[in-house]
């Protein structure tokens, strides 16, 4: 639920349940991050961040995950950096098939 996050609780824990609407990784000066952005039903976005990683096993877009971890700030978006996941519903690779 975003209710506790939309209303200033940064730097408080937090468990945030949503789907992965987009992936990409980000290059560092030293290591990469992962960067996820997820959407509830709502339409409220957090960024979530898996420093140092290039992959996560499980994340990708359409995946239903909950994310539980201390909301921040990163570039100017509300983000989650390393937390920890469950996945709820995963998304199949081959995408949707027809009937």
């Amino acid at each position: 639920c975003w209710g506790s996050v939309r209303k200033g609780r940064r730097h408080a824990p937090a468990d945030v349940a949503g789907r992965i609407r987009a992936v990409r990784v980000r290059p560092g000066s030293e290591a990469p991050a992962l960067e996820c952005t997820v959407t509830d039903a709502s339409g409220g976005e957090l960024t979530v961040v898996f420093m140092g990683r290039k992959e996560v096993p499980g994340i990708r877009t359409g995946t239903q995950i909950l994310i539980h971890g201390t909301v921040g700030e990163r570039r100017g978006q509300m983000a989650v950096l390393n937390p920890v996941y469950e996945i709820l519903a995963a998304q199949d690779p081959e995408g949707p098939r027809g009937e």
